[in-house]
């Protein structure tokens, strides 16, 4: 059996799983990192996901990380880096198949519910005026996700903060069109070949994880 680790937050912790399943053999997937509500919720990833794995919190110093893969990267076949074109040969290798019952799904926020990202709240965002622009069917058709359990949906169907994040995985294939930001449900939608529009934060247009492949699906809102 393969060993192979990776770094970061759940998003990050997606791309590794991508790049373990591409090995196409038998492996167990280490993921590490500084925060603890993250690694809580890229646990629930990894269990949903059925990936043998464990996971290791190294404490929130900024050089823990790499004290962490200087003191093991010897224990390990391979260290994975977040660069999505990278030991990803095959980047639709988890793509599934559902019936669409949304047209729509929007996420209202990026980041974890207890520290939001910086301009990654939809509350912030003409997001009102965007879908009349490029939908214009009924409202009821239209699902709203994530973690704020206080978010009031202007319409549609709001999951918000009322899902596991298997649920919200399920909720995203089951969308015709994935309206939100640079995350693991961005690139959980993507690898599924589901066209998706994402929210221009101080990320830009260069995001690593987002494989080449993928670009064909992905419309960036300026």
């Amino acid at each position: 059996m393969k060993k192979f680790a990776g770094f970061g937050g759940v998003g990050d912790c997606f791309i590794n799983i991508l790049k373990c399943l591409n090995q196409r053999c038998s492996f167990k997937y280490t993921h590490v990192d500084r925060s603890e509500p993250h690694l809580r919720i890229s646990e629930e990833l990894l269990s949903t996901l059925n990936i043998n794995h464990e996971t290791v919190y190294v404490g929130r110093h900024q050089k823990a990380s790499i004290r962490w893969e200087r003191d093991n990267e010897e224990f390990y076949d391979k260290v994975f880096n977040l660069n999505a074109n990278e030991e990803m040969t095959d980047p639709f290798i988890l793509t599934n198949e559902r019936d669409k019952k949304y047209k729509i799904c929007i996420q209202v926020s990026g980041g974890i519910k207890e520290k939001v990202k910086r301009g990654y709240e939809i509350k912030k965002r003409p997001i009102e005026d965007y879908i009349k622009s490029i939908y214009k069917g009924e409202r009821d058709k239209i699902a709203w996700v994530g973690l704020d359990d206080a978010f009031d949906a202007p319409f549609g169907l709001n999951y918000s903060g009322k899902t596991s994040l298997k649920e919200t995985l399920d909720i995203v294939l089951s969308s015709e069109v994935f309206i939100g930001f640079n995350s693991i449900l961005l690139y959980w939608a993507l690898q599924n070949k589901i066209p998706s529009h994402c929210f221009i934060t101080d990320q830009g247009e260069s995001d690593i994880r987002i494989h080449n492949q993928w670009n064909k699906y992905l419309t960036y809102i300026k």
